[in-house]
């Protein structure tokens, strides 16, 4: 994972993986303001905050985490400093003990934090990048950016197959791109690989 998730690899991607590892438990946190933490990460990963409004609200959440009790304090750390690589180690052994004290089985905790890596970084790994010819990203007049953005914004990624069709009617044949969108067994998330290397973001 820290393979994965290491110096080379954009803070978004990781503060991503860290928030979707979060939401699996995040029904467990104590209070409102925690939860809100994840959302904060997500919607800052995205883009959807200006430097401006940032400034204003990262140091507000940092003063809240001293209330939080270990192993949960590192958790939302990591969330609340966007991704900061010094902050790795520390979220995954704290992630790890934190589900593990809710019972989670350890392997099954590991098992859940390797998926959503899975669905934040391009398989085999970061290296790879998936195939997807310009042509692809103009046909039917922009359809297939059109819809990842919209599917990134709203969160519905219930469409992710209809952006396969219009990549694949756009002369995309990269498979493993392809099959990712349309494999309805994966718990998508925010940060899915194959949406952002539509939109360019990986």
């Amino acid at each position: 994972m820290v393979q994965f998730l290491g110096p080379t690899w954009p803070a978004r991607k990781r503060v991503l993986w860290a928030a979707g590892c979060c939401r699996l438990v995040a029904n467990h946190f104590p209070d409102e303001p925690a939860r809100e933490m994840v959302r904060v990460a997500q919607r800052q990963a995205n883009g959807r905050y200006t430097g401006r409004q940032l400034a204003i609200l990262r140091p507000s959440l940092a003063s809240d985490l001293g209330r939080y009790p270990e192993p949960l304090r590192p958790v939302l750390d990591h969330l609340v400093w966007a991704g900061n690589q010094d902050r790795m180690l520390p979220f995954i052994g704290a992630y790890r003990q934190y589900a593990e004290s809710l019972g989670r089985c350890p392997v099954e905790t590991l098992d859940s934090m390797a998926r959503i890596l899975r669905e934040v970084v391009p398989y085999p790994g970061p290296e790879h990048q998936p195939v997807i010819p310009p042509v692809a990203l103009t046909a039917n007049g922009g359809a297939a950016p059109q819809v990842a953005d919209t599917i990134r914004c709203e969160g519905t990624y219930q469409e992710l197959p209809c952006l396969a069709d219009a990549l694949d009617e756009g002369g995309c044949e990269d498979w493993g791109l392809l099959s990712h969108l349309r494999d309805s067994t994966i718990r998508h998330l925010p940060g899915c690989w194959a949406v952002d290397a539509v939109l360019g973001l990986n």
